[in-house]
């Protein structure tokens, strides 16, 4: 996520977006949600990035709507 610096109200909804994901990956045994397990920003003062570190699946979200995966739930 770039160019945050330049808009506020982004900064904002992303900063929010990222609370929300936090707070759904401290709930035990929730398999509706991806884990968030790191936020970090660049270090670099010219341009400001957040990077989210999210748990790897196995498979993505359009092959498991359309019964595509091989999860069981």
């Amino acid at each position: 996520i770039t160019n945050l610096d330049n808009d506020e109200y982004d900064y904002v909804k992303v900063v929010r977006e990222i609370q929300i994901l936090h707070k759904l990956s401290e709930i035990p045994l929730n398999n509706y949600t991806t884990k968030l397990l790191d936020v970090f920003r660049t270090s670099c003062k010219e341009e400001f990035g957040v990077f989210i570190v999210m748990e790897l699946l196995d498979t993505d979200l359009l092959s498991f709507m359309t019964g595509k995966s091989n999860l069981n739930f």
